[in-house]
């Protein structure tokens, strides 16, 4: 083994999720934030106690469980495909450019 230079330091590098099928894994856990982050934007758009909007939740998604597939079941409860405009808006990010924007 080789001692490690001063300036090479894990916590600067992220390459780590590109070598072997951890990409695959990250890329699963972030398209989860994004469908995460705009259901969420629905309450905050109708209200965040909102009981039709949970009911929606709870009979377009929950119930539904693995009967569908999870893009239907999400077009059924926001009325369109998923964008990454909430998620960038809750991550604190400029939403200059949204490419899941133009889509149905």
């Amino acid at each position: 083994m080789f001692p490690v230079a001063p300036w090479n330091r894990f916590q600067h590098s992220f390459s780590h999720i590109f070598s072997g099928d951890y990409a695959a894994g990250y890329y699963r856990y972030k398209w989860a934030e994004v469908l995460a982050a705009d259901a969420f934007s629905r309450f905050e758009e109708e209200g965040l106690t909102s009981r039709a909007v949970g009911t929606a939740l709870l009979e377009q998604i929950l119930s539904r469980g693995g009967s569908c597939s999870p893009a239907v079941l999400f077009k059924s409860f926001r009325g369109r495909k998923p964008t990454l405009t909430a998620l960038l808006r809750h991550s604190g990010l400029s939403q200059s450019y949204d490419p899941l924007s133009n889509q149905e």
